[in-house]
Protein backbone atom coordinates (compact mmCIF):
# COMPACT_ATOMS: atom_id res chain seq x y z
CA UNK A 1 0.00 0.00 0.00
CA UNK A 2 1.47 3.35 -1.21
CA UNK A 3 1.39 5.57 2.12
CA UNK A 4 -0.20 8.66 -0.02
CA UNK A 5 -3.15 6.20 -0.18
CA UNK A 6 -3.53 6.63 3.22
CA UNK A 7 -3.92 10.54 3.14
CA UNK A 8 -7.31 10.95 2.08
CA UNK A 9 -7.60 14.96 2.31
CA UNK A 10 -6.03 17.79 3.95
CA UNK A 11 -7.42 21.04 5.25
CA UNK A 12 -5.77 24.39 5.71
CA UNK A 13 -6.47 26.82 8.33
CA UNK A 14 -5.72 29.68 10.04
CA UNK A 15 -4.95 29.92 13.59
CA UNK A 16 -3.23 32.60 15.61
CA UNK A 17 -1.24 33.83 13.30
CA UNK A 18 -0.05 30.49 11.28
CA UNK A 19 -1.38 28.30 8.83
CA UNK A 20 -2.26 24.52 10.10
CA UNK A 21 -1.80 22.13 7.31
CA UNK A 22 -3.93 18.86 8.39
CA UNK A 23 -3.51 15.24 6.98
CA UNK A 24 -6.85 13.05 7.32
CA UNK A 25 -5.03 9.39 7.59
CA UNK A 26 -7.62 7.23 7.39
CA UNK A 27 -8.15 4.94 9.96
CA UNK A 28 -8.92 2.01 8.43
CA UNK A 29 -6.39 1.81 5.95
CA UNK A 30 -4.02 2.31 8.93
CA UNK A 31 -5.25 -0.57 10.73
CA UNK A 32 -4.20 -3.15 7.21
CA UNK A 33 -0.62 -1.00 7.10
CA UNK A 34 -0.26 -2.86 10.53
CA UNK A 35 -0.79 -6.40 8.92
CA UNK A 36 2.39 -5.12 5.90
CA UNK A 37 4.24 -2.65 7.65
CA UNK A 38 3.78 -2.33 11.28
CA UNK A 39 6.62 0.36 11.30
CA UNK A 40 5.27 2.69 8.06
CA UNK A 41 3.15 5.12 10.00
CA UNK A 42 6.42 5.65 12.83
CA UNK A 43 8.37 6.64 9.35
CA UNK A 44 5.64 8.40 7.92
CA UNK A 45 5.04 10.59 11.01
CA UNK A 46 9.35 11.02 10.71
CA UNK A 47 8.82 12.61 7.93
CA UNK A 48 6.09 14.77 8.65
CA UNK A 49 8.26 15.58 11.55
CA UNK A 50 11.21 16.53 9.27
CA UNK A 51 8.67 18.66 6.99
CA UNK A 52 7.56 20.77 9.85
CA UNK A 53 11.48 21.17 11.05
CA UNK A 54 12.20 22.70 7.40
CA UNK A 55 9.39 24.92 7.74
CA UNK A 56 10.11 26.76 10.59
CA UNK A 57 13.89 27.62 9.31
CA UNK A 58 12.03 29.12 6.17
CA UNK A 59 12.61 33.10 6.06
CA UNK A 60 9.88 34.41 3.99
CA UNK A 61 6.42 32.37 4.70
CA UNK A 62 4.76 32.63 7.33
CA UNK A 63 4.43 30.16 10.13
CA UNK A 64 2.99 26.56 9.28
CA UNK A 65 1.95 23.57 11.32
CA UNK A 66 1.35 20.46 10.62
CA UNK A 67 -1.00 18.01 12.34
CA UNK A 68 -2.42 14.64 11.70
CA UNK A 69 -3.59 11.66 13.83
CA UNK A 70 -0.96 8.04 12.75
CA UNK A 71 -1.02 5.40 14.85
CA UNK A 72 0.10 1.63 14.76
CA UNK A 73 -2.07 0.87 18.10
CA UNK A 74 -5.17 -0.93 16.47
CA UNK A 75 -7.38 0.19 19.36
CA UNK A 76 -6.56 3.74 19.39
CA UNK A 77 -7.22 3.79 15.44
CA UNK A 78 -10.73 1.87 16.47
CA UNK A 79 -11.36 5.13 19.45
CA UNK A 80 -10.67 7.95 16.69
CA UNK A 81 -12.79 6.16 14.14
CA UNK A 82 -15.64 6.19 16.72
CA UNK A 83 -14.76 9.64 18.49
CA UNK A 84 -14.95 11.37 15.19
CA UNK A 85 -18.07 9.46 13.75
CA UNK A 86 -21.02 11.10 13.50
CA UNK A 87 -22.50 8.27 15.71
CA UNK A 88 -22.24 7.39 18.98
CA UNK A 89 -20.41 4.34 20.84
CA UNK A 90 -24.11 3.79 22.35
CA UNK A 91 -25.21 4.05 18.43
CA UNK A 92 -22.94 1.51 17.29
CA UNK A 93 -24.07 -1.05 20.73
CA UNK A 94 -27.41 -0.82 19.80
CA UNK A 95 -26.85 -1.48 16.00
CA UNK A 96 -24.91 -4.66 17.28
CA UNK A 97 -27.91 -5.34 19.44
CA UNK A 98 -30.41 -5.06 16.94
CA UNK A 99 -29.13 -7.48 14.50
CA UNK A 100 -30.70 -10.81 13.30
CA UNK A 101 -28.96 -12.98 15.26
CA UNK A 102 -26.42 -15.23 13.37
CA UNK A 103 -22.64 -15.52 12.90
CA UNK A 104 -22.49 -11.95 12.30
CA UNK A 105 -23.79 -10.95 15.37
CA UNK A 106 -22.12 -13.30 17.40
CA UNK A 107 -18.69 -11.97 15.98
CA UNK A 108 -19.43 -8.30 16.24
CA UNK A 109 -20.38 -9.00 19.67
CA UNK A 110 -16.74 -10.83 20.42
CA UNK A 111 -15.39 -8.11 18.77
CA UNK A 112 -17.04 -5.45 20.67
CA UNK A 113 -16.54 -6.95 23.70
CA UNK A 114 -12.94 -7.19 23.21
CA UNK A 115 -12.09 -4.12 22.82
CA UNK A 116 -14.39 -2.71 25.41
CA UNK A 117 -11.93 -4.92 27.45
CA UNK A 118 -8.71 -3.89 25.93
CA UNK A 119 -9.08 0.15 25.28
CA UNK A 120 -8.65 0.97 29.43
CA UNK A 121 -5.09 -1.07 29.47
CA UNK A 122 -3.95 -1.00 25.67
CA UNK A 123 -1.10 0.61 25.66
CA UNK A 124 0.29 -1.82 27.93
CA UNK A 125 -1.03 -4.37 25.27
CA UNK A 126 -0.34 -2.77 22.21
CA UNK A 127 2.58 0.06 22.90
CA UNK A 128 2.39 3.79 22.78
CA UNK A 129 0.09 5.48 19.88
CA UNK A 130 2.84 5.60 17.21
CA UNK A 131 4.88 2.39 19.06
CA UNK A 132 8.43 1.84 17.67
CA UNK A 133 9.37 -1.74 19.54
CA UNK A 134 8.22 -3.75 16.90
CA UNK A 135 9.86 -6.74 18.69
CA UNK A 136 7.41 -6.49 21.79
CA UNK A 137 4.37 -5.27 20.20
CA UNK A 138 3.99 -5.96 16.07
CA UNK A 139 2.86 -9.62 16.74
CA UNK A 140 -0.16 -8.84 19.41
CA UNK A 141 -1.47 -5.92 16.90
CA UNK A 142 -1.02 -8.06 13.93
CA UNK A 143 -3.05 -10.98 15.72
CA UNK A 144 -5.48 -8.37 16.61
CA UNK A 145 -5.86 -6.84 13.25
CA UNK A 146 -5.87 -10.27 11.56
CA UNK A 147 -8.82 -11.99 13.84
CA UNK A 148 -11.36 -8.85 13.94
CA UNK A 149 -10.32 -6.99 10.34
CA UNK A 150 -13.78 -7.96 9.10
CA UNK A 151 -15.57 -6.72 12.03
CA UNK A 152 -13.86 -3.69 12.07
CA UNK A 153 -14.86 -3.02 8.59
CA UNK A 154 -18.30 -3.37 9.30
CA UNK A 155 -17.98 -0.92 12.27
CA UNK A 156 -16.24 1.48 10.44
CA UNK A 157 -18.93 1.33 7.27
CA UNK A 158 -21.27 1.69 9.86
CA UNK A 159 -19.80 4.77 11.77
CA UNK A 160 -19.12 6.43 8.18
CA UNK A 161 -22.56 5.84 7.20
CA UNK A 162 -23.93 9.32 8.07
CA UNK A 163 -20.68 11.00 7.34
CA UNK A 164 -16.80 10.61 6.62
CA UNK A 165 -14.86 9.15 9.16
CA UNK A 166 -10.87 9.19 8.22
Amino acid sequence: MNYVDLCDSLTLSYEKGKIVVEFHYNYYRQLELILNDYQGVHYRKKGIEGLQKMLQVQKYIPDIELRCFLSNNPVDLIQKMIEESPKDEESLYRWIGQMEDGKTKQNLQEFYKKYRQILPESHKQFGEVIEKNAVRYEGVARKFVETYLGEIYQVWNFLQAEGAVR
